[in-house]
Order: C-alpha cells, then structure tokens, then sequence
C-alpha cells in the first residue's frame, strides 16, 4: 500500500508546478570528504545506491536462510563455501 500511495504521490508531482522543484531537489549537491578523499555525488545517485545496498543486503540475507535448506549436494557445497568464506555459524537462525 505504502508503494502504491508513493507512485500516485510521484505522478502527482510530477504533473504538477511542483515538478521543477523537485528535480532541482533531487539534482542536489550532497558531498562528504574524508581529507583528501570525498564524495560529490547529486542527492538522486545517493538515494539510488542505498537502495541497491539494502537491496542487495536483503537478497543475501535470504540466500543466507535458503541455501542451508536446500536438499541437493550443489546446495550444501555452495553453502560450504559461503561458510568458509563469511565465518556464517549453522547453528545461527535467520
């Protein structure tokens, strides 16, 4: 529902006088600088990196809880080396 009423609201503003506030708002500037490091990246590109981040996040949380249960030998040597690699504990639950 919540998505529902996100797309609605999208098309509404973008319909709207609102529209080139609100691009001009998403093309905002937003940096971080660690010393001679930093980021510049516009407000958009930031907001879709953490959504691919928690995207991502969540699918290997799932095959993290999936793969153990899997049946066939492919499954348990996949989730073999997942273990290995990640120091996953089977005795954790998801």
């Amino acid at each position: 529902m919540l998505l529902i009423g996100a797309a609605v609201l999208a098309l509404v503003v973008s319909n709207s006088p609102l529209a080139a506030a609100y691009t001009s708002f998403l093309d905002l500037r937003v940096a971080f600088f660690f010393g001679e490091l930093g980021l510049d990246k516009p407000l958009l590109l930031w907001i879709n990196d953490g959504l691919m981040a928690i995207f991502f996040l969540l699918i290997g949380l799932e095959l993290k809880c999936e793969v153990p249960r899997a049946n066939s030998p492919a499954g348990n040597r996949l989730y073999s080396r997942l273990s290995e690699r990640s120091a996953v504990r089977r005795s954790r639950t998801c």
